[in-house]
């Protein structure tokens, strides 16, 4: 299995390795933590070794560690850097491994270098094609970038300089041999590259260590805090997984686009990473966005704290000629004082109105009630007797005896004739009771 955040952290200059406690100097056995400018260097060997040794100090020429090449995880971590290289040191405690060891774990990353930025980009976003899945092995095809827009940066394709077929890549991509034979090499672009990425502010990526691996190996320097990983943030932020396809995220953010082509997943990148700023209540405004001429560069504005729509924006109307503080705020008050006049005025009106309309009311005399005999208003009504209930009463009564008589005679003298003919009757006549029965309910 390829480890990407191997070749990505050769681009960003960070170095990461694990040594054990045993190897570091007494002052850095309990170090947790984060140390500036520490320096690396190169020593010749001791009289017993072959390889020369590498060592650690801090800024105040403090031994944090003096290893050799028996050290193979350090030692191959630092074997290629440069003597004398300055870098801030992150120290971490791991637990107990299996073998009871304490480790601690480096990481190595290069003091940030300040520019002087004269084109400044907010964000890009980048993809590439390539070759195959290793970036040891395979190359480079294409490479597109664009920014927060969607418009185009970088398009380009280019020619492998190692690889001569890529069969199962070309079944993807589609991207022949024939087709870039005649391109230059990725590496003639690096300074353009390289520009664009020191002037951007955010780079996004989907499946970042794929491509930025890539990119590393062709010589590609960049800041890791630059990195969003689309593809990490979607699937958490929806799906609760670090693992979650392209194609997938852009059908659920409705962008139908051509996969496996880097102009189209750039774009199809950018609809899901806005989807995902949409989520978190965040807003990137550009460069050529003509809303940000007020506001600093680089920065991914708020929208619940700044907020930024049409119906903030205020006519664009100026007085002929300029009106002094003193008549303005005499204007202010003489609105206030009318807008206060206006809104009593209407409250008394409606006052009135109510007033006039409860004694019109009031006055108006009570008609009499039409036909109506006022001896009778105090005689109470009588209800009419409902016989259909009575005798409803009466026959499920009679049933009811009828039918304790009848089982009584069915269970003393089941084999006698008699007892038969009652049990034909009661069938019969239970029949023709619900029938009484749901006629009486349906007329109810």
């Amino acid at each position: 299995m390829v480890n990407y955040n191997y070749f990505m952290n050769l681009g960003s200059g960070k170095v990461k390795f694990t040594i054990s406690k045993k190897y570091l100097t007494d002052d850095y056995k309990e170090v947790d933590g984060t140390r500036k400018k520490c320096v690396k260097s190169t020593l010749p060997p001791r009289k017993t070794g072959k390889y020369p040794r590498i060592t650690l100090t801090d800024s105040r020429g403090n031994l944090i560690f003096d290893i050799t090449s028996n050290i193979s995880n350090a030692y191959s971590a630092l074997e290629d850097v440069e003597d004398g290289s300055i870098f801030d040191i992150h120290i971490k405690k791991r637990p107990l491994d299996e073998y009871g060891r304490i480790m601690h774990e480096f990481t190595l990353t290069p003091p940030k270098e300040t520019k002087e930025i004269t084109n400044p980009i907010t964000r890009i976003v980048v993809d590439t094609e390539t070759t195959g899945l290793d970036p040891e092995y395979d190359e480079l095809l294409q490479i597109s970038i664009i920014d927060g827009n969607g418009a185009t940066l970088h398009d380009r394709y280019y020619k492998p300089e190692h690889t001569k077929t890529w069969r199962e890549a070309e079944r993807i991509h589609h991207i022949t041999p024939k087709q870039v034979a005649n391109k230059q090499f990725a590496r003639q672009d690096l300074t353009i590259l390289q520009d664009i990425f020191d002037r951007t502010q955010e780079i996004v990526i989907y499946n970042a260590p794929f491509d930025l691996a890539f990119l590393a190996v062709l010589g590609l320097k960049f800041d890791a805090n630059k990195i969003t990983d689309t593809m990490r943030e979607y699937g958490q932020l929806f799906h609760h997984t670090s693992y979650y396809k392209l194609t997938e995220a852009a059908k659920e953010c409705n962008h139908i686009y051509v996969a496996h082509n880097a102009l189209s997943d750039c774009k199809a990148t950018l609809a899901v990473q806005k989807k995902v700023d949409k989520r978190r209540g965040q807003h990137v405004i550009e460069q050529n966005d003509p809303h940000n001429l007020s506001r600093p560069w680089g920065i991914v504005h708020d929208r619940s704290k700044r907020p930024h729509n049409d119906l903030e924006v205020k006519p664009n109307i100026q007085p002929s000629t300029p009106v002094p503080p003193q008549q303005k705020t005499k204007d202010k008050n003489k609105k206030k004082i009318q807008l206060f006049t206006n809104h009593k005025n209407t409250a008394q009106e409606t006052t009135k109105e109510e007033n006039q309309r409860i004694t019109t009311k009031a006055i108006q005399p009570t008609k009499p009630a039409k036909n109506i005999d006022p001896s009778s208003q105090n005689k109470t009504e009588k209800k009419p007797i409902n016989w259909k209930r009575i005798i409803f009463v009466i026959y499920v009564t009679f049933m009811a005896l009828l039918s304790a008589f009848t089982m009584l005679g069915i269970i003393t003298a089941i084999t006698t004739p008699e007892a038969r003919i009652g049990a034909i009757i009661f069938a019969l006549l239970t029949i023709i009771g619900w029938k009484q029965y749901n006629k009486i309910r349906s007329n109810k």
